[in-house]
């Protein structure tokens, strides 16, 4: 969906839960928001070639709209700009087809900065649990590509992109560093100040903005190109581990399914041996603290081993007698000593195998 000023949103399949990027329908100043384009050159001075969201006026423009693209052309300073954005038939990605024309008799400096407003997937959600969304945006950089993955790690199997077809001088993905404090989409730091900050979001809200510089020759045109976006892997290919990162987490396995210590702190009556050096108490067939079961799956499990551990009792202490003897007067040197107490290295230990055990049944199952 694109408007005449190159404003509007863009989904795959479904506009609300496959939202790429952020459309605000009742915003003001209106129709702003989702993509931009945004043009500097070397004396400051910078503009938007679809009006908005800079609202310079501009010395011509003309937009048309057409079966299946949106062309946006426009004059400004002598740079002629001629915007094309479609969706190629067969392809989950809109282009946007840049290409910039210097006019002028004299060379120019002209940078070329790009933005989109990422949606964290489902957008009736994304425009009102604030509480939730500021703490999950997620992106990664590579090689100028701009990936948002929220949640892409965590239950989802798709993601978007950004890219460019030149390289980038910088790039942003955090709308704060971006805009900078108190400052709209008209008037954003980064393209007052001609440089990107290089961003990296963690939650709050994240952006995909390419910084190109350019120098054109009089009468000289440039073409750059923008991708944006959607991607969806298989669940069983959405991750790829080495096969020394593998080989890791088979000896993980096999430690702690072997070599780690077993504590009898589980839900059944086959108790295993036990080392009574400084514990006392364990369970036995007289005091077996099983319980019944819970409400739901584990509650009877962990109410077992906090019972068990809680019943242990430290051995008492010892006392050690030593005898030495000299040519003189026999000394007899009576010591005593402490276990020392172990309580709250059980309850670590206890809780450590738990967390094994649940993370090795969930592996085992996927």
């Amino acid at each position: 969906m694109i408007s005449n000023t190159g404003s509007g949103c863009s989904f795959y399949r479904d506009p609300r839960l496959r939202r790429i990027i952020r459309y605000r329908h009742n915003a003001v100043p209106t129709d702003s928001g989702g993509r931009a384009l945004y043009l500097r050159l070397s004396d400051g001075d910078f503009w938007s070639p679809t009006w908005q969201p800079v609202h310079k006026q501009l010395q011509t423009y003309e937009c048309r709209h057409g079966l299946g693209y949106t062309r946006i052309r426009s004059t400004y300073r002598g740079v002629e700009t001629d915007v094309t954005y479609f969706v190629p038939l067969g392809q989950t990605l809109e282009v946007w087809r840049v290409l910039l024309c210097n006019t002028n008799n004299t060379p120019l400096e002209l940078q070329l900065f790009s933005l989109v407003e990422f949606c964290l997937w489902d957008a009736l959600d994304d425009m009102t649990n604030f509480q939730r969304n500021y703490n999950i945006g997620e992106v990664e950089v590579e090689e100028g590509v701009i990936y948002h993955k929220t949640e892409y790690r965590e239950r989802r199997d798709h993601f978007a992109y950004f890219a460019c077809s030149v390289p980038v001088a910088g790039f942003d993905t955090s709308r704060d560093a971006f805009l900078g404090p108190y400052r709209d989409f008209d008037q954003p730091l980064v393209v007052q100040e001609g440089r990107s900050t290089n961003s990296i979001a963690h939650g709050w809200a994240p952006v995909g903005s390419h910084q190109v510089r350019l120098t054109l020759a009089p009468g000289e045109s440039r073409e750059v190109i923008f991708l944006l976006g959607y991607a969806e892997n298989p669940q069983n290919d959405k991750f790829a581990a080495p096969a020394a990162q593998q080989g890791i987490a088979n000896q993980i396995e096999e430690i702690v399914g072997s070599e780690m210590p077993y504590i009898p702190i589980c839900g059944h009556g086959d108790w295993s041996v036990f080392n009574t050096t400084y514990w006392t108490n364990w369970p036995n067939a007289d005091t077996n603290p099983i319980l019944p079961a819970g409400p739901y799956p584990g509650s009877s499990q962990n109410a077992t081993m906090e019972k068990i551990i809680w019943s242990l009792t430290p051995v008492a202490a010892t006392t050690t007698t030593t005898t030495t003897t000299t040519t003189t007067t026999p000394v007899t040197t009576t010591t005593t000593t402490a276990p020392t107490d172990w309580t709250w290295v059980a309850v670590g230990i206890g809780v450590v195998i738990v967390i094994a055990v649940v993370v090795l049944v969930l592996m085992r199952k996927k």
